[in-house]
């Protein structure tokens, strides 16, 4: 009888583990099945295009319906959805910081500490920090340091904002947006394909106008 008591628990043990592949493959499977689950988006962080789900650094990326469902117009908004983004104004001058890492230099020569891209474009001066959204793919907050793969200025990160490509097939779109202040945001974009999918045309442009607000604090109000 004692063999069969060293052997019972050896059996269990392998039985068990005969499912442990199964039953992470499922998990994982349920988790990108799940609607309130992370939405899985091709990110380029690594300079290359993979799942955000098997990129191994610190990403964050919102899709085009993300930005449009939130509201969000501007990469100064994006701070309403991501914790460790923090953009402060100076003017019209704007300072990003991501897990509290950037910059407060805003002279004309002064390099940020969180690096700004546009189709891998680098906006290296605090004026053109603040990137309007229209017509865009995705954008892409790529937190901690990033100087090997992005170059200077990603010492705290990287927000990459990447427009629409054009694509084999008409289309057209045209947004527009009334607020407050005698607000004005109108934008379109028009894609379509010229000569047999080999030359392909996209014209997209925005236009975003709003008064100013001015508050008298002296006597009278």
């Amino acid at each position: 009888m004692r063999p069969a008591v060293f052997a019972c628990p050896c059996l269990l043990i392998a039985f068990a583990m005969s499912f442990m592949p199964t039953v992470a493959r499922s998990e994982e499977d349920s988790v990108r099945a799940n609607p309130g689950a992370p939405e899985e988006i091709v990110v380029t962080a690594e300079r290359r295009e993979a799942s955000s789900f098997d990129v191994p650094i610190s990403v964050e990326p919102f899709s085009a319906e993300n930005l449009q469902n939130s509201a969000l117009v501007t990469t100064f908004d994006l701070q309403k959805r991501s914790p460790s983004l923090v953009i402060s104004r100076n003017s019209i001058l704007t300072q990003p910081y991501i897990r509290g890492v950037g910059s407060d230099l805003i002279t004309a020569g002064a390099d940020p500490s969180v690096l700004t891209l546009v189709d891998n474009v680098s906006r290296t001066r605090s004026l053109a920090a603040e990137v309007d959204f229209f017509d865009v793919e995705r954008v892409e907050i790529v937190k901690g340091p990033q100087s090997t793969l992005f170059g200077r200025n990603a010492t705290g990160g990287v927000i990459h904002v990447l427009t629409r490509r054009p694509q084999p097939e008409v289309e057209a779109y045209a947004r527009l947006i009334v607020g407050s202040f005698e607000a004005l945001r109108l934008e379109g974009a028009l894609n379509t394909p010229i000569l047999n999918e080999k030359l392909l045309l996209r014209v997209s442009g925005m236009r975003h106008q709003k008064n100013g607000e001015v508050s008298n604090r002296g006597p009278g109000g």
